[in-house]
């Protein structure tokens, strides 16, 4: 992908092009958590247990949560992509 790049340029590269997606699917996530923690609410408004679905707590601990695991699943492709040698991938492709 990028000839004569050095290898920290091309995990940084790897992160931040898996970051932007990450973003974006909390973003979305948040957008639509929200208004089916409304419909809960609204669902349950009569049961046993008093629910707050908009627990602010609740969606910081979540987001963290994902992010350490996405990370964490970017960081092995990211690491295997600064060990490709580019004659031997140019001579694949």
């Amino acid at each position: 992908m990028m000839l004569g790049a050095s290898r920290q340029s091309i995990f940084r590269s790897v992160i931040t092009r898996g970051l932007r997606q990450i973003a974006a699917g909390i973003v979305i996530g948040l957008a639509m958590a929200l208004p089916a923690a409304w419909g809960f609410t609204r669902l349950f408004k009569n049961a046993w247990m008093n629910i707050d679905a908009f627990d602010i707590r609740v969606y910081g601990i979540s987001t963290v949560i994902l992010l350490v695991v996405s990370f964490s699943a970017m960081l092995l492709p990211a690491l295997r992509a600064t060990q490709v040698d580019p004659i031997q991938a140019l001579r694949n492709e």
